[in-house]
């Protein structure tokens, strides 16, 4: 078995975990936090501990709208678009925070809960299930000891937030304690997986602590994402020269690789390799012309936008937003070349991505939906302002501006408009800039050839 041991879930975490899947026949994720929200194939000790596992076997993944969370009689939800608010009269007495992986549906994952005088006392949280899966009590404002709770509401697991120690109150009835996080995940992996042929890591904290004592790995294997400057960090150097190993380094970015060769003093540079992430990209389109643009935004902040619908008459913009939209963007739906999508839903956003052309990364604010990435992978060129560029690894230097050189965004979006082989060698630039791995640099570094 190969397990990806993983702190929490993110973007890096799962580039990682899609790529292994593929070249792995036996594969298993293994994340130490557990939102509620794990994906298919990816476990945790808590969930293992509380009798959470294979739960898609007897419940649907479809969670629990925030207006379906059980209130008192008499009080009231009241939703909006980025939580909710619980009211006994007009007293706030919990408030409903939704899931961010899926906070266009309005799906819970926690609520917290107030007394009278306003302090937090309790919050529970909520999985893809519906279901409460552990629940945290307060004093004076601060969180105290969480419970994990079995699909019946049992109490299966205490964890003191103070001591750190973990309580395993077991069905029979028996009772095992675990010092921190470490202890619990180490006697999780070493009580599951018997046979591990490789063992993944992606930091230096509490995943790479884990690893560093599971002995019984024929290999470990620490992928590296994060910067490195003039410093290794000293836990890469501690893994680096643990006989009782047998270890490997993967560094996901170039100018880190290059800073590690210049600086690494010891015996070990054979261990240690560079490696890109792996992308699934889509097929391109075959249109002969590409005239549909697409914005989504949270903000009305969306740089430039007049002079870019005004000066590129031939392009038609999409503008979308998950919730309602100020009249500063209202006020462009009486242009021609523009369509407005107000709390757009996932279908929705889906239906522009299928006939967009060009993705234009101009509106302040957080990046929404990661829709870098996935313009990325449906090879679509993405253009934007320096300044509000959210991801400069996806974005050709041809394809960003300054704010004050609008005037050549418009230029070069009516070329791309026009013809279809400036925005093919968009593309094609995008892909060599993010200088993409192959399934085989994995399997050859990973000794699969």
């Amino acid at each position: 078995m190969n397990i990806n041991l993983i702190n929490q879930y993110n973007e890096e975490t799962n580039l990682v975990n899609n790529t292994l899947k593929k070249i792995f026949k036996e594969f298993v994720t293994v994340s130490i936090e557990n939102d509620g929200f794990l994906t298919t194939g990816t476990y945790s000790p808590t969930d293992y501990f509380s009798e959470r596992e294979n739960m898609e076997k007897k419940y649907a993944k479809r969670g629990r709208y925030y207006n379906e969370v059980l209130v008192p009689k008499y009080w009231e939800i009241i939703g909006f678009g980025n939580d909710a608010q619980i009211l006994d009269g007009n007293q706030l007495r919990g408030r409903i925070i939704y899931s961010s992986s899926r906070l266009r549906n309005r799906i819970v994952a926690s609520v917290e809960w107030f007394e009278t005088s306003g302090k937090i006392y309790k919050k529970d949280y909520y999985d893809q299930y519906g279901t409460i899966y552990k629940e945290v009590q307060y004093v004076d404002n601060q969180p105290v000891t969480e419970f994990y709770l079995n699909p019946q509401g049992q109490i299966r697991i205490q964890h003191s937030l103070k001591s750190g120690l973990y309580t395993i109150f077991q069905a029979n009835g028996d009772m095992k304690a675990y010092n921190n996080v470490i202890d619990l995940t180490k006697a999780y992996i070493e009580a599951k997986f018997v046979n591990i042929d490789k063992l993944f890591f992606n930091s230096l904290s509490v995943d790479f602590m884990v690893a560093n004592r599971i002995t019984s790995a024929k290999e470990s294997v620490l992928m590296w994402h994060e910067k490195i400057g003039t410093a290794i960090p000293g836990n890469m150097l501690t893994f680096l020269s643990n006989e009782e190993l047998s270890r490997k380094v993967i560094i996901q970015d170039k100018t880190s690789y290059e800073n590690f060769d210049q600086i690494y003093e010891g015996n070990d540079r054979d261990k240690v390799h560079y490696l890109n992430y792996n992308y699934t990209l889509e097929p391109r389109s075959n249109r002969l012309e590409h005239n549909n643009a697409f914005v989504l935004t949270n903000t009305d902040d969306v740089v430039n936008l007049g002079a870019l619908i005004k000066n590129a008459p031939s392009i038609h913009f999409h503008i979308a937003a998950f919730t309602q939209m100020s009249d500063k963007l209202k006020q462009f739906e009486s242009e021609d070349n523009v369509t407005l999508y107000q709390s757009a839903n996932t279908i929705v956003i889906d239906n522009i991505w299928d006939k967009t052309d060009i993705y234009l990364d101009i509106n302040r604010g957080s990046e929404m939906d990661n829709v870098l990435k996935t313009a990325f992978i449906r090879q679509i060129p993405i253009i934007g302002f320096t300044s509000t560029i959210h991801n400069q690894k996806f974005v050709h230097k041809k394809g960003q501006y300054l704010e004050t050189n609008e005037s050549e965004m418009i230029r070069d979006l009516n070329m791309i408009a026009d013809n279809s082989d400036e925005w093919r060698n968009l593309v094609d630039q995008q892909i060599v800039n993010v200088d993409m791995a192959t399934l085989d640099d994995y399997r050859a570094v990973m000794g699969l050839h």
